[in-house]
């Protein structure tokens, strides 16, 4: 059976609680609409390897650049999505600038929150009220999966056989003088995970409420630690530096025609 566990401190890293203040100054223009995006089938068989050579990822239409984590201004670092679906699984494609890539965790479940990251959250579908899975990948493709059953609480020993992600970054990881370029990452997660059952995938119309989040870091003086100046850049705004927010997901709405139709 599964332990319940309270996510300690060190796991809060990955909703962004760390690295500076989240308050947030008042402010008179209206809170930031969520994100919405229409998901198309894919048209071919998505391989991993992070390089989005697939005819799918050509045709579906992107997010535009991510903002900050208020939504109040653009990402400085350019960070795009695009996402596209079979009867199985979700695929997501993320392509981030990045002139400092690190990332130096191998195994999976390590601590990739306190590294460069993206992160995909996503409510359950089946009868678990508010439940929801968090995916996280590195530039160098390693994976971190989590069942929470509320914000900051959950199952960290849980584990997606399916979750799946090939990356691949042009530059040199962990050495920050030599000006890298950024990373790409290809992401796939299994209906089955959200659903709780084999063959259960979205109907035509449907729609799920998810965020797509990344971190990024410098690299640190002592290579391994925890990043530095960390930027929290998400899809669909939160109104202060706290990934789990439930209520701050946006929409993706699932349309059974071919992307690029």
């Amino acid at each position: 059976m599964c332990r319940l566990l309270i996510v300690l401190p060190a796991l809060a890293l990955c909703c962004g609680c760390i690295g500076k203040s989240g308050s947030v100054g008042s402010s008179a223009r209206q809170p930031p609409e969520p994100g919405k995006y229409t998901c198309y089938r894919a048209v071919d068989n998505i391989v991993l390897d992070g390089k989005l050579r697939e005819k799918s990822w050509k045709k579906a239409p992107g997010t535009g650049n991510f903002m900050m984590y208020d939504g109040k201004q653009q990402s400085p670092l350019s960070t795009t999505a695009k996402l596209v679906w079979d009867d199985q699984a979700l695929y997501i494609a993320f392509e981030c600038d990045d002139p400092d890539i690190y990332a130096t965790h191998e195994k999976r479940d390590e601590a990739l929150y306190s590294q460069d990251v993206v992160e995909v959250f996503i409510m359950r579908q089946d009868d678990t009220e508010d439940h929801y899975v968090e995916y996280e990948i590195s530039p160098r493709g390693t994976l971190f999966d989590i069942y929470l059953t509320a914000p900051f609480k959950g199952k960290l020993e849980w584990t997606s056989e399916a979750f799946g992600a090939g990356a691949v970054f042009a530059g040199t990881l962990n050495k920050p003088a030599d000006g890298d370029k950024g990373y790409t990452v290809e992401i796939r997660i299994p209906f089955a995970d959200l659903y709780g059952a084999e063959g259960a995938s979205p109907e035509d119309g449907s729609e799920i409420r998810m965020n797509l989040y990344r971190i990024d870091y410098s690299t640190p003086e002592e290579i391994g630690k925890a990043g530095a100046d960390a930027k929290f850049i998400t899809w669909s705004p939160t109104d202060k530096i706290n990934f789990h927010q439930p209520d701050k997901f946006g929409v993706v709405t699932f349309r059974r025609s071919p992307v690029g139709r």
